[in-house]
């Protein structure tokens, strides 16, 4: 489901997303769904190949051929080598061989099944109650709607292959997230059709890897306050050093413990901790996430986890994740009150100031890099540092200082850009979410790698910004990260890996004194059962349902561009007895599949 947030209907938007929380299982982000009793929704481990049977046989008014293309490139970036599970489509020959306890894709124009003229599509998921097991999942296209393939310039249609690709997430068991540009964010963005890390990530932590021990994790616990309280509904987000993008995210759990599966080896990470927002597009079980831990009954807000000694405030730790390390696990992160910065990068903030604080003193050139936190209260603010690598010897002209600002990505309200006051940048890419320059290094004359960077705020809305509405940051803030690389041909190579130890953990330093422990929302048993004819098959099978419906609640496409698609929230059933009910309403019997013809093998290499 998606949400297209649009000014004059967000009122009933929150109304309506509210009224769906509270009656059954709902999605989750990029994290497993989680059931109505509060138990993470994945296909059996046993079953590695998930097949789906796709029915044609409708009025969408597309090309077959290309048409099956889509959706084998959809499935195909759902399966790879991450994870065991992977998605096989199966062409059926006609509807009426669908069956429950299969997965099919149908498109249908009885508005029975979809409640509403706006709803564009419809996941429905069936899975076991006592342990969250999948055990067929739907996918329903509206198609009294008008649908598109491809990128085409807006002409009031839909992208039907950001609508699928987003739906078979939710056929997998992901739900929302709030990492910025992934497929399964819950607002429908242009792009949207191919998977970001942090859909990978998603699925690497739902499901068995594989690719053996070739993918790292991060483990550990947010906590608050001298009793070291673990908290629930923070959000973790990881941020690669090598990219300077957020990778992926998960939510702390009731104790705060937190497990990040699905990381890239031969890199360093970030933690950047925030209470989850949009508790509207969650499901209920989040809806208990508190945020009132620090003093004055003020709210807890996004900080970088950094180590407790003095001299490092300010300077994020870095997490090293490589194939003598896969598995970090630390302690405690506390959550943060403020968003720490070095005191004297703010203290001396005029023109002739430079900061000098960056830690580049190392053995060798390949352990060269640090990171420090900056934020500007209004965009006619900057800072100034000091970059000085004159004491190192460069052995060729094929090594440059790479230097790079994350903002946007983390929602900072504003794009941050970079240049340079001594020096030269070779190249500079300034891009909505990441500002990334890279500066030859002298091998002659060591005495000239002494370098001023400017961090400057624009006054530039990261696009799009609309949709990201209720998770942008207060501060205008960056982190910036220095490390030394290689040109390669056209291609930046890592080169210089910080050595940050051992990860500290936090216990000697928490913040937010008044931090208290907090319950998800739960139900005591199920509030859906499967019809009392399907019990003997599936004793307590449970029905999950995401739509995906128009801004404007009727037939008509909005046409402002490709940031006006959808509106999508949860239609969870009362009683899956109306899941059977409508499948039979729409033709689909209980018959066994007729013999089908595979569009994919599933696994995509």
């Amino acid at each position: 489901m998606f949400f297209n947030f649009n000014k004059k209907r967000a009122r009933e938007v929150v109304v309506a997303f509210f009224l769906c929380l509270l009656l059954g299982p709902d999605g989750v982000a990029f994290v497993r769904t989680r059931a109505d009793v509060g138990t993470k929704i994945s296909w059996p481990s046993w079953q590695t190949t998930i097949p789906l049977i796709i029915y044609l046989d409708g009025y969408h008014g597309l090309d077959s051929s290309s048409l099956q293309s889509s959706l084998v490139a959809a499935a195909s970036q759902w399966s790879n080598d991450n994870h065991t599970q992977s998605l096989s489509l199966y062409l059926g020959s006609n509807r009426n061989d669908a069956r429950i306890e299969q997965s099919d894709l149908l498109f249908t124009t009885n508005m029975n099944y979809f409640g509403g003229s706006g709803v564009l599509a419809v996941t429905q998921v069936a899975y076991e109650g006592h342990n969250g097991e999948i055990v067929a999942a739907d996918i329903f296209i509206n198609d009294n709607l008008s649908f598109k393939l491809g990128e085409t310039p807006d002409d009031g249609r839909y992208n039907l292959e950001s609508v699928i690709t987003h739906e078979m997430g939710h056929m997998m068991g992901l739900g929302h997230g709030q990492v910025r540009s992934s497929t399964m964010y819950y607002q429908l963005f242009s792009g949207q059709d191919t998977l970001h890390s942090d859909d990978y990530v998603g699925m690497a932590n739902g499901y068995a890897s594989g690719t053996g021990n070739s993918l790292g994790m991060i483990s550990g616990k947010v906590i608050g306050g001298d009793s070291l309280i673990g908290i629930f509904g923070t959000h973790i987000q990881v941020i690669s050093g090598h990219s300077g993008q957020v990778i992926g995210g998960v939510f702390s759990d009731e104790d705060g413990s937190f497990l990040i599966k699905g990381l890239p080896l031969n890199d360093t990470y970030y933690l950047y901790l925030s209470p989850i927002g949009l508790l509207d597009s969650l499901p209920r079980y989040y809806s208990s996430r508190r945020m009132n831990f620090c003093s004055g009954d003020s709210d807890y807000r996004g900080a970088f986890y950094e180590s407790c000694s003095v001299s490092r405030t300010g300077h994020p730790q870095g997490i090293r994740i490589d194939s003598s390390n896969r598995h970090v696990s630390i302690a405690n992160i506390t959550i943060g009150c403020d968003l720490k910065v070095p005191a004297d990068l703010l203290s001396n903030r005029d023109e002739s100031a430079i900061y000098t604080g960056l830690d580049l003193t190392a053995s060798t050139l390949s352990q060269v890099g640090d990171s420090i936190t900056g934020y500007f209260s209004n965009a006619s603010q900057y800072d100034q540092v000091n970059v000085d690598l004159s004491g190192y010897s460069i052995p060729d002209s094929s090594y440059y200082l790479e230097v790079k600002a994350v903002a946007p990505s983390l929602f900072s309200r504003k794009v941050v850009n970079l240049s340079v006051i001594s020096g030269v940048f070779d190249q500079l890419v300034l891009e909505d979410d990441l500002a990334i320059g890279y500066l030859n290094l002298d091998s002659a004359t060591p005495s000239n790698n002494i370098f001023t960077i400017k961090v400057a705020s624009s006054n530039t809305t990261p696009v799009p910004s609309d949709i990201y509405i209720g998770l942008e940051d207060d501060y205008i803030f960056y982190q910036l990260i220095v490390s030394v690389v290689t040109k390669v041909g056209a291609e930046y190579v890592p080169y210089s890996f910080r050595d940050y130890g051992v990860a500290n953990e936090n216990s000697g330093c928490p913040q937010a004194q008044i931090a208290y422990s907090v319950d998800g929302i739960v139900s005591s048993q199920p509030t859906a059962r499967a019809p009392a004819a399907q019990e003997s098959n599936s004793s307590g099978l449970l029905g999950l349902s995401c739509g995906t419906v128009t801004s404007d609640n009727d037939l008509t496409p909005p046409g402002s561009g490709p940031l006006s698609f959808m509106i999508g929230f949860a239609f969870p059933l009362l009683a899956l007895a109306l899941f059977w009910r409508l499948r039979q309403s729409l033709g689909l019997s209980l018959r066994q599949p007729a013999a089908s013809v595979t569009l994919s093998g599933g696994r995509r290499t």
